[in-house]
């Protein structure tokens, strides 16, 4: 798997590597829904720093945001950072957040963890 999940307080810290395709995201969203943590989770953070090459498309950019749009029901007032600096990721990236609006997460994209980490502590 690309992807390596780590738990924390009252999150979700998931660092994805190497290439990354529409089904590592799937099954990555699928390993912390059937945690028994997930209930509790106030943030997620995913880290794309380390992906090499990010092999996902608009449509199922698009996919995604109806299923976690699902996810919404379950975890309200979720914080959902994105931090990647890739120049394929970004923009999807940005399409993503911009589905979510109106989801009730917010959603916010970074260059680099420190930021991201400093906007969910602040946000609390």
């Amino acid at each position: 798997m690309p992807y390596h999940i780590d738990w924390e307080n009252s999150g979700v810290y998931l660092k994805f590597h190497g290439i990354i395709k529409n089904k590592d995201l799937t099954q990555s969203a699928i390993d912390v829904a059937k945690d028994p943590r997930f209930p509790q989770l106030t943030y997620s953070i995913a880290d794309l720093i380390a992906v090499d090459d990010f092999n996902v498309s608009v449509s199922e950019t698009i996919k995604k945001t109806k299923s976690d749009k699902n996810l919404t029901q379950q975890l309200t007032g979720q914080k959902v950072a994105v931090v990647a600096n890739n120049l394929l990721a970004r923009p999807l990236l940005q399409i993503y957040e911009w589905q979510m609006e109106g989801s009730g997460w917010e959603i916010q994209l970074f260059d680099n963890i420190k930021n991201a980490r400093a906007w969910i502590k602040g946000s609390k």
